[in-house]
């Protein structure tokens, strides 16, 4: 079973609730062997165009360390990997931040063993909240914060060395 997030699209004016439902995402949550594999051409076709540059000048400049320092080519395959690794595991993630950038909103998770069935549950869980409408569905929001008092700090006690601030404290 794998988790999938679901999105709703900016509010705006002109779409209703239901609008906004039938057009949701749900991005599954976990490995992308496409983006493993085609790390450049994946992140063009998802339009995810920093996280590009920043891979378009990180792949250039192993192929100038490569080219005029000669970096082992063994040695820049192995970092190729790693970066593609990288993107593999880190792929929902930005596909998650470039829709929060744009207005979307995460509205929930969803546990399901493929793409159609989490599609389902989703819309199942967010038509049986609202009763036909999408209100149900609010964004969530982060935990409220926690305050912890201050910790006290011993006060340094002459001649002791190590972890124990006090003598024949343990």
């Amino acid at each position: 079973m794998a988790f999938y997030a679901a999105y709703l699209p900016p509010e705006k004016a002109g779409l209703s609730e239901a609008d906004a439902l039938s057009q949701a995402m749900v991005l599954r949550d976990g490995f992308s062997f496409g983006a493993f594999v085609f790390t450049g051409l994946w992140l063009l076709m998802k339009r995810l165009w920093l996280p590009f540059l920043a891979f378009a000048v990180i792949y250039g400049l192993i192929a100038l360390v490569q080219w005029r320092y000669g970096f082992h080519p063994f040695a820049a395959a192995v970092v190729q990997l790693v970066i593609g690794l990288w993107l593999g595991l880190e792929a929902a993630n930005l596909q998650g931040r470039k829709l929060l950038a744009g207005g979307w909103r995460f509205v929930d998770f969803v546990e399901a063993r493929n793409q159609d069935e989490a599609e389902r549950r989703f819309f199942e869980k967010a038509l049986n909240r609202g009763a036909g409408e999408v209100s149900g569905l609010a964004p969530l929001q982060p935990p409220a914060a926690v305050s912890f008092p201050a910790a006290r700090r011993p006060q340094p006690t002459q001649g002791v060395i190590g972890m124990f601030p006090d003598q024949g404290a343990r």
